[in-house]
């Protein structure tokens, strides 16, 4: 039986803010298409399952998977920094609003803006502090719904 991990709201928000602060740090790479392409380069959801000690494992031509997981956010980072689902779409699944125009597509979410826009791991991170404490709209869970 597979063991769930239960987060305070104090744990959340904190996971959320190093995940943004690393995004936010001069001179992240980006990676389109997986969540790891090796040499520092990911996404923004690689970016956080690298900061936050995911389990990696290297696969193919120097890219990592995250605890079994090459392109889409692992259970255990879900559960970590309360991401609605794999994707970091809305509760909705509502495009995020800000980056709709940029996007080619309908459904806008964290993977969608990091594979399909311009944004820039810092832009992401500075939308995500803009969020951090969740909600519908955002990629994020309500922090009011963990315990205190």
């Amino acid at each position: 039986m597979l063991e769930v991990q239960i987060y305070t709201r104090s744990e959340i928000r904190a996971y959320r803010q190093k995940w943004i602060d690393f995004l936010m740090a001069k001179g992240r790479k980006k990676a389109t298409g997986q969540l790891d392409a090796g040499g520092g380069a990911r996404c923004c959801l690689g970016h956080g399952c690298y900061i936050l000690g995911i389990k990696a494992e290297s696969f193919g031509e120097g890219g990592w998977e995250y605890d079994g997981s090459e392109g889409l956010a692992p259970a255990s980072f879900i559960e970590m920094v309360g991401l609605w689902n794999d994707t970091g779409s809305t509760n909705f699944s509502t495009p995020i609003k800000i980056f709709k125009k940029e996007s080619a597509h309908d459904n806008v979410d964290l993977a969608g803006i990091n594979d399909d826009t311009n944004a820039s791991p810092l832009r992401i991170g500075r939308y995500l502090l803009s969020v951090i404490e969740g909600g519908d709209d955002t990629p994020f869970k309500p922090l009011t719904d963990y315990p205190e």
